[in-house]
C-alpha cells in the first residue's frame, strides 16, 4: 500500500493537515509502516517569504518526528520531497499511488485531482479524497469527500478510502476517469464561448 498526498506548489498549511492527520492515524494503530507509506511532493515556491520559511521549518519538524517515533529499518512512514518534478516521473508518482488525498483549505478547481483521475484503471487499488471547498469536487462526484478543516473526519476518510473495497474503488474510479475524459478542455471552451455568443449585445452608440 502507497498513499501519494497530491503535490502542491509550496509549503503551504494544507500539508500540515495532511502530516498532523496521519501522524495521529499512525498513533492511533489505524494506518501501520510498512503497510501504508505517505508520499509527499512540495514544489519549491515563496523560498524567499518568511512566512513560508518558517511553515517549511515548521514541516520538517513534523516530518522528522513522525519517521523518527514510527519509521523502522528499511521501512519509512513518510517520504517527503521539496523538489519540483518533471510531468513524466510526477506521471509515474500518480500511477504508483494507491490513493491520493488532495487537501485544499480553499482552491478554485484543484487540476492535481484530475490529472490522477486520468490515471489506467488497471492498477489494483485507486481511489481519491477530495475536499468539498474545491471546483473539481463538484464535478469528480466518485471522490471520498473530505473537510481539512476536520482532523478527525479527515482521519475517519483517509482510513476509509484506504479500507474501500476493490470493487467500490473500481467503481468510482470509473466513474471519476469517464467525467474527466469526457468534460476536457476542449469541451469547456466551446461551452464558454457559445454562452458568450448567446449574451445580447448593446449598441455603444445608444
Amino acid at each position: 500500500m502507497v498513499l501519494f498526498w497530491g503535490s502542491t506548489g509550496s509549503t503551504t498549511p494544507r500539508i500540515l493537515h495532511r502530516i498532523k492527520a496521519f501522524g495521529e492515524l499512525l498513533q492511533d494503530g489505524r494506518l501501520t509502516v510498512p503497510k501504508v507509506t505517505l508520499v509527499q511532493v512540495a514544489s519549491p515556491s515563496r523560498e524567499s517569504v518568511g512566512a513560508y520559511q518558517q511553515l517549511r521549518e515548521d514541516l520538517e519538524l513534523q516530518v522528522g518526528r513522525i519517521n523518527g517515533e514510527y519509521g523502522h529499518l528499511g521501512s519509512i512512514p513518510i517520504r517527503y520531497m521539496h523538489h519540483s518534478y518533471p510531468p513524466a516521473e510526477m506521471a509515474a508518482l500518480y500511477l504508483a499511488a494507491d490513493v491520493m488525498l488532495v487537501t485544499a483549505l480553499r482552491d478554485g478547481m484543484n487540476l492535481v485531482a484530475k490529472e490522477y483521475g486520468r490515471g489506467p484503471l488497471g492498477r489494483a487499488r485507486r481511489t481519491g479524497a477530495l475536499p468539498e471547498f474545491t471546483g473539481a469536487a463538484d464535478e469528480l462526484a466518485g471522490a471520498v469527500s473530505i473537510n481539512p478543516h476536520d482532523i478527525d473526519g479527515m482521519k475517519d476518510r483517509i482510513v476509509a478510502a484506504v479500507e474501500m473495497d476493490f470493487r467500490e474503488q473500481r467503481k468510482r474510479m470509473r466513474r471519476l476517469r469517464r467525467r474527466v475524459m469526457e468534460d476536457d478542455v476542449q469541451k469547456w471552451s466551446q461551452s464558454f464561448l457559445a454562452v458568450l455568443a448567446a449574451v445580447p449585445t448593446t449598441d455603444a452608440r445608444s
